[in-house]
Formats: structure tokens, C-alpha cells, sequence
């Protein structure tokens, strides 16, 4: 009896050492959860790597204008600038003479709004007034706006001319006209005249001459040849009509004692403006004509 009492405990010891193990041996207590979080590597790191980067992995070039380079870790990447400045406006084109506009402003030279006064631009002078002839449709009118706001101005020595209403005072293109101080505004009348073809002027004089000898020089009132003479010219004058920029207007007060000076610049000017308009539309030879 009394061994059996001893094996019965030898057993029951023997099973509470193994539950003991096996209980020890377990993990209940759960794992606490790793959290990463993304850190944005501040600028003295990142000027660090930059520095640290292979001297074999340079920039390839230089960066395009608006970009700067950034070392990604591994390889150079091209980014565009940020300007926290505030922004700038856009420099308007300033004309350098491509742009000048070559016939004082008249859009049409063969298709001129006729009897109306137009006013023309006589400053035609490089680097002095904006070259409207090279702006988008959409980049006139934000430049017109800048004007009108006083955005934009002058050169010293030169204004945009206005209106009454003071709204700027656009050319038939649609352009302000720049003016240069102290200068008459010069304006344009056009209107239908005689306007023939070389060959035809020719023909024309010889007629005018044989008229004025006839009536000038030997004092003959009328007789058939003179009737003649006048029905042909007559009829030359209708056949050959056309635009002509032939009355001119200038306006402008001037300090007193230089009224007269200043109407002769206005009357050489003037004569300027006519003599290139009728080049430029091919009728030199009416020059002296008109």
C-alpha cells in the first residue's frame, strides 16, 4: 500500500513539473503593434545628400530656364522653380524697328475709311514705343488694359495720346499711338481723286500741256482743240479714281512764342507723311502732282 501511495505521487509530481513547463513555455502577453510613420527629411538633410552625392553623378547639363536640379537619392532629377516672390508681370516687347509700323498707322492703304478724320502716328523711331505688330491678339488687349490703368508708360519725352473720354487713342490697326511731347498730332482726310497708272499720267500731262499753252500762253479763250483737249482730261479724271490721303490737319497748342515754329514742323512733317503714304502705295510719280 504504501508503495503505491509513493509511485501515485511520483506521477502526479511528475505531471505538474510537465504542465508547469508547458505553461511556461507559452507567450500570452500580445505583441505591441510597430507604427512607422513617413518623416519629411528636413533641408540640412537633404543638403547633405546633395553634398555627399558621387562627384560621377553630377547634373548631366545645365537646367533648363525655370528648373533647377534635385539629387533624388540615387540620381539627379530636373524640378521646376517655385517663386515664392510675388509675381512680376510679363515685360512687354519693346519695339526695336521690325515693328514699326510703316504707314503712319493706316491699316489699308488701297481700302482707306474715306472722308473721315484719322489720326495718324508720326513717332516711327526703334526702342521707343511698345511692338504692338508682334502681340497675340489676347496680349494687345492685356497690354491696352495696363495702359489704360497706368500700368505701363511712356518713355520720357513721349505720351499715349487719349480721347476726351480719356480712353487711349487707337490707330486703324487698332494700336495706341505713341506721341513724342512738343509734336503737332497730325490727322488724315482721304479722299477720291485722280489716281492713273504711269503710262496713263503721261498721256495725261502731255494733254495738260498742250491745254495750258493754248489758254495761258496764247490767251485763246475757247475753240475746238481746247474743248477737245478738256473732254479728254475730263474723262481721264473719272475713269482713274481712287483713295488718296490728300487733306491733312494739325492740332496741338504750343507755348507762346513758338506757335510758328511749331507750325512749321507740323507743315514739314506733313509734307513727310504725304510723300511716303503715296510711295507706299505705288504712285510716286503723283508726288508732285499733289
Amino acid at each position: 500500500m504504501r508503495k503505491k501511495m509513493i509511485w501515485g505521487s511520483a506521477i502526479l509530481i511528475i505531471l505538474l513539473i510537465g504542465v508547469s513547463a508547458v505553461l511556461l513555455m507559452r507567450n500570452t502577453d500580445t505583441e505591441p503593434e510597430k507604427v512607422y510613420k513617413d518623416v519629411e527629411p528636413s533641408k540640412e538633410v537633404m543638403d547633405s545628400l546633395v553634398k555627399r552625392a558621387p562627384k560621377q553623378n553630377k547634373p548631366p547639363r545645365a537646367a533648363r530656364d525655370g528648373f533647377k536640379w534635385e539629387w533624388h537619392g540615387d540620381h539627379w532629377h530636373e524640378v521646376p522653380k517655385v517663386d515664392t516672390s510675388v509675381a512680376k508681370p510679363k515685360p512687354v516687347p519693346t519695339n526695336l524697328g521690325k515693328g514699326i509700323i510703316p504707314n503712319f498707322g493706316l491699316v489699308d492703304l488701297e481700302n482707306p475709311r474715306l472722308m473721315q478724320q484719322i489720326p495718324l502716328r508720326t513717332t516711327n523711331v526703334a526702342g521707343i514705343d511698345i511692338d504692338w505688330v508682334s502681340l497675340s491678339p489676347s496680349e494687345l488687349a492685356e497690354t491696352i488694359a495696363k495702359l489704360e490703368r497706368q500700368e505701363i508708360s511712356a518713355p520720357n519725352g513721349y505720351y499715349y495720346r487719349r480721347l476726351d473720354s480719356e480712353e487711349l487713342h487707337l490707330d486703324e490697326n487698332g494700336y495706341p499711338i505713341i506721341h513724342k511731347d512738343g509734336e503737332s498730332r497730325i490727322s488724315v482726310i482721304w479722299e477720291m481723286a485722280f489716281r492713273s497708272p504711269p503710262d496713263v499720267f503721261e498721256v495725261y500731262q502731255e494733254l495738260s500741256a498742250r491745254h495750258t499753252k493754248l489758254t495761258l500762253i496764247e490767251k485763246i479763250q475757247s475753240s475746238p482743240e481746247i474743248t477737245e483737249l478738256e473732254s479728254k482730261m475730263a474723262e481721264m479724271k473719272r475713269t482713274y479714281q481712287g483713295p488718296l490721303p490728300l487733306t491733312y490737319f494739325s492740332s496741338g497748342a504750343s507755348p507762346k512764342g513758338k506757335a510758328e515754329s511749331r507750325k512749321r514742323r507740323a507743315d514739314s512733317m506733313i509734307a513727310h507723311v504725304k510723300t511716303e503714304l503715296i510711295r507706299q502705295m505705288g504712285f510716286e510719280h503723283l508726288i508732285g502732282y499733289y
